[in-house]
Formats: structure tokens, sequence, C-alpha cells
């Protein structure tokens, strides 16, 4: 039998189909538009794997997802079917290592593996012509939120690659997640 390299977590539900208003109203929505948006991105952790696997790349797992964890992951977990495991009537979710983007723990949030979390920085654009799209535009420059790289530490602002990122909703904040190497630098201001 082969080793499985997965981290297994427990979802409430695969998409989130309901919106609950300020005064209690619940209204249900169609998934199945922008399914990307309503997936399912957060679960507790139940396992982890014992055996490390170097194609996975970072060994950081065995210290950095721990069962009872909340774990942030990639959207397309929940999307494909194929990562729903049912055992004595349980459901489960399989995460491979890559798309786990941090856990929560104590209140922290760390990043797992070679992740990086921003809050992109929005940038006034100075012009005398002035269009509605182009007032408020996000560069390529954020503050660090999470960072388990020494060299890029958490508050600092960078500058980072335009491809590479993508955006998840973690602890109420839209952040976006990259990889270290996205970054091209760190402001000295």
């Amino acid at each position: 039998m082969q080793p499985i390299y997965k981290i297994f977590v427990k979802i409430d539900k695969r998409f989130q189909d309901e919106i609950e208003t300020e005064s209690g109203l619940k209204l249900y929505k169609d998934t199945s538009f922008k399914q990307e948006e309503n997936s399912t991105i957060v679960g507790q952790v139940v396992a982890v794997p014992d055996k490390y696997d170097r194609s996975m790349g970072s060994e950081d797992f065995k210290t950095n997802v721990k069962a009872g964890d909340k774990l942030y992951f990639h959207f397309l977990v929940a999307m494909d079917e194929e990562n729903r495991i049912e055992v004595d009537g349980e459901e489960y979710w399989m995460v491979d290592y890559f798309n786990a983007i941090a856990v929560v723990r104590d209140g922290k949030i760390i990043p797992v593996g070679d992740y990086i979390l921003l809050d992109p920085i929005k940038e006034k654009i100075d012009t005398s012509l002035i269009v509605p799209d182009t007032v408020d535009k996000e560069g390529t420059r954020g503050l660090v939120v999470a960072s388990n790289d020494p060299s890029i530490p958490e508050g600092s602002t960078v500058e980072y690659e335009e491809v590479g990122k993508f955006w998840n909703i973690i602890e109420g904040r839209r952040l976006y997640c990259m990889f270290n190497q996205n970054i091209l630098f760190i402001h000295s201001d």
C-alpha cells in the first residue's frame, strides 16, 4: 500500500450557499455561478501525514500543521469531488500540502510551506484626467501580514510579481497569497 501524503480536514459543507443579513434574514445563493468564490476554503485538521515525501517540498508540515488547527486551503480542494472521502459515515477532505495556505493557531495566522500573505496597497494615481477605474489602483506593492521566511518579516512593505498571486479570505480579511519567491524586494521606507 502506497502512503498517503495528504492533510485530512473536516469542513462544514462543500459550498457556502447562505448569506445572513444583520437582521437575521437568511438568503440562499446559487453556487454553480462563480464556484471558486463559493467553495469552502477552511476546515479543521483531523490528521497530517506521518511520513515525508520530498516531492512535497518543505518538510515543515510536520511542525507547521497539527491536528486541531484551523486550515485555510486553495478553493480547488472542495471543488474536486475526488478529494472527498467517507469513513464510518463521516465526510473528510484531502488537502495536498501545496494547496494548504495557512493555519490559525491561538489567533495567529501562520503560513504553510513557502506561502506568504499580503495586504495589497492601493496606490493613488496622480493625473489631471480622472478615470473612475484608475483612481484607486492595486499595484504590485503590499504589506506582509504573515510570513515564515525571516528574510521577509511581517509588517514589511514589499514589491511582488504580478503573476502567481491569488486572493483568499483568511480570518475575515481578503489577502493575497503567493510564494516567497514571488517577492521582488522589500521597501526600505
